[in-house]
């Protein structure tokens, strides 16, 4: 028994060859358009192709039957309902094609076209009952296929009501499910799996449609949850059924010079780069369109007319030409060429650019209300949850500038992912807007649930933050450090900020708890302010030259460089508290200028360049290095750390650092209550057991970032 399941990763198709080796003797089961891999598949299993086996008349691709009918002479077998134009061996159900060993029974199937057939295999090598069962498009793994791209969709869903309770769940479960589509396919629903295949008895027992009894209840589940049909797919359908097609298209390289005038002819140019790629620069009027991730295809065949020709741009040659191949799948075949060279070519020719911003869901949020938003999601995608105030267009109905969009005024674009924004907003530019911003929401769920740029955060989590950003202003208070360090694996774990808008968020937490505590402690003298503001200004120097350098370096590296920075600091103030430490009660030492502005400096340099750390360094350096008491140095740390914290946070958002302020809020304020409340606590306690308190905070903090990085790879977006 030989079989094999090939798929089109792009359209999210199956097809399959089958056969005896022994009999050397194979079919194919709906062929896609590029034949090599079976001709290779056979030279390598020694077999023979005679027979083509198409289960229906297929909508969303086209099909390479009459490329390999050609390649190898095999007879293509259809269901007599398809009514082809081609030559062809008709089957009514029941037919059988024997292939050595193996026999290949015909289930019709209707439903989801009228001449549906799915196919059963039978070994006789091992047994008489089927093993396995080429569902085509009927049952997928976990969904089913939709019933309206030929006849009237409520006959059509009932028609495959009866095909599978009739035919498909007749069959034993641990009969195999291998089915026509995969997940990603526009031929099924939101159910549609990745899975490659399945059983009967499993897909029985877990696939939700085939659990529905009551057909008119099966009739309205499969109907409400229909996507938008896949485009072209009448287009499509007559070349499956007409006169064969043996040819693919043969895209021809064009020079800068050629691809302009193409463009001035009314050609659309297709740029298959990936988006941020495009964002940066591409070629004034193009539509952006990437060849790097799955659905390609049918994108394509949306958003372009099929009588226009169509100029494609790659990174290369060879991106080009991949998505040619994927154009041709799905019937688009008037390719006027490619950019030869890709944009590199267009570049060196000083050719002019356009670009696109881009900002996140995060970023937004300052500019929302001067911004016009377009959601470019589905309806249903729609109807559960949306940015209030936004306009609505799916991405593959702009076929020009939505009404209630001003072009005139930036309008920003989003879905999801960002990918179909991609598309949408460089189809608003072809039309004409003139400020048009990409939107790269950081997570799905944000516009699932309906929720402004800005995300709320549930009772539960509110609570968590409030009792953590407590723990850490005790800490802060007590200390003088720690609050952005501690604040930052809060924000990133439990609170699910990406690493970036994390730091940032740190930042104003320790800054908020660093003024309150700072305050606190100012009352009650504790504060050398003439050593506290000569060392803030150079560190607040150094601390923009260090975010300036840290941005240049992965997540990943700064916190293993910054552990052994943290190790020294606890272990010598450790020491220094086992020799006993001055309270504070001395007064203000006075050393000169210079040691305390390259101690500042340094200090700045590192928090900069770490994004945290601020205090877990400037205890040690005012206490061992400038001879500052403990307690004193606490106060001063905290001074110094909003000074420092201001500055800090200004030049992460001047690089463009985004802040979630309802998720930073929820942990700054509890922050700011436990800072005081640690100050309080401070004043109470001899500084030798703060000293050892702050050295062991700071020994496990450093154990558990190295942990992170070594054994878990790091904080997520790292």
């Amino acid at each position: 028994m030989l079989f094999r399941q090939v798929t089109h990763d792009d359209l999210g198709c199956a097809s399959y060859l089958i056969g005896d080796d022994d009999a050397g003797v194979a079919a194919v089961v709906d062929p896609r358009f590029e034949i090599d891999v079976y001709l290779d598949l056979a030279r390598y299993m020694g077999v023979r192709i005679e027979h083509i086996l198409e289960t229906h008349n297929h909508a969303d691709h086209v099909s390479g039957h009459g490329r390999l009918a050609v390649a190898t002479g095999a007879t293509i077998h259809i269901h007599r309902l398809a009514a082809p134009d081609y030559e062809h061996a008709p089957f009514d159900d029941g037919w059988e094609l024997e292939l050595g060993d193996v026999v290949v029974r015909a289930l019709h199937t209707p439903g989801h076209r009228p001449e549906h057939t799915a196919f059963t295999l039978v070994d006789r090598g091992r047994g008489d009952e089927p093993w396995a069962v080429l569902t085509g498009d009927t049952l997928f793994v976990g969904d089913i296929a939709r019933p309206d791209l030929a006849i009237e969709r409520e006959q059509g869903a009932r028609e495959i009501f009866a095909s599978l309770h009739d035919q498909l769940l007749c069959l034993a479960d641990t009969c195999e499910v291998w089915p026509g589509h995969l997940g990603g396919s526009m031929c099924g629903g939101p159910g549609l799996d990745m899975k490659v295949s399945s059983t009967i008895g499993y897909e029985r027992l877990h696939n939700a449609l085939l659990a529905e009894p009551d057909i008119e209840r099966f009739v309205e589940r499969s109907l409400a949850s229909l996507g938008p049909q896949p485009p072209n797919f009448r287009a499509i359908v007559a070349l499956n059924r007409g006169v064969l097609l043996t040819t693919g298209v043969e895209a021809q390289p064009l020079a800068p010079r050629q691809v302009d005038m193409k463009h001035a002819d009314g050609a659309l140019l297709v740029d298959v780069r990936n988006p941020e790629q495009f964002d940066e620069a591409h070629i004034p009027g193009a539509v952006c369109l990437t060849a790097l991730n799955a659905g390609f295809g049918t994108r394509l065949a949306w958003i372009t007319d099929r009588a226009q020709e169509i100029v494609l741009v790659g990174r290369d040659d060879a991106d080009a030409l991949h998505a040619a191949k994927l154009a041709t799948a799905v019937g688009i075949r008037r390719i006027a060429g490619f950019l030869h060279g890709g944009m590199t070519s267009w570049r060196e020719e000083r050719r002019p650019v356009a670009h696109i911003e881009t900002l996140t869901i995060g970023g937004l949020h300052a500019r929302w209300p001067q911004l016009q938003i377009l959601d470019v999601r589905e309806r249903a995608e729609w109807d559960d949850g949306h940015v209030p105030g936004s306009v609505h267009m799916p991405y593959h109905d702009i076929d020009d500038i939505p009404a209630g969009i001003d072009p005139a005024r930036p309008v920003a674009v989003l879905c999801a992912s960002g990918q179909r924004a991609a598309v949408a907003a460089s189809l608003l530019a072809h039309h004409g807007a003139t400020d048009v911003v990409h939107v790269t929401p950081r997570r799905r769920r944000d516009l699932a649930a309906g929720r402004a740029p800005d995300r709320a955060l549930g009772l539960a989590l509110l609570v968590i933050a409030a009792a953590l950003g407590l723990a850490i202003g005790l800490v802060v208070g007590s200390v003088g450090g720690g609050g952005a360090i501690l604040a930052l694996p809060v924000l990133v774990y439990v609170l699910g900020e990406p690493v970036g808008p994390a730091a940032s968020g740190a930042l104003v937490v320790v800054a908020v708890a660093a003024a309150v505590g700072a305050g606190s402690l100012a009352r009650s003298g504790q504060v050398c302010w003439r050593i506290a503001l000569t060392f803030a200004a150079p560190a607040a120097v150094g601390a923009v030259v260090g975010t300036l350098a840290g941005s240049a370096v992965g997540a990943a590296l700064l916190v293993l460089l910054f552990v052994p920075v943290m190790l020294v600091a606890a272990l010598a103030t450790w020491q220094r508290a086992r020799g006993g430490l001055d309270d504070g009660d001395g007064g203000c030492p006075r050393p000169a200028r210079a040691p305390v502005l390259a101690a500042g400096l340094a200090v700045g340099l590192l928090t900069g360049f770490f994004g945290v750390g601020g205090g877990f360094v400037i205890v040690p350096v005012l206490t061992l290095w400038l001879g500052v008491g403990f307690r004193r140095a606490v106060a001063m740390s905290l001074v110094i750390i909003t000074l420092t914290g201001i500055v800090a946070l200004l030049s992460h958002i001047a690089a463009g650092s985004d802040i979630d302020v309802g998720v930073t809020t929820a942990l700054a304020l509890p922050t700011a209550v436990g800072a005081f409340i640690g100050t309080q606590v401070s004043e109470r306690l001899p500084a030798a057991a703060l000293a050892r308190a702050f050295a062991v905070i700071v020994c496990v903090v450093a154990l558990l970032l190295l942990v992170d990085v070594l054994a878990l790879g790091g904080p997520p977006g790292a």
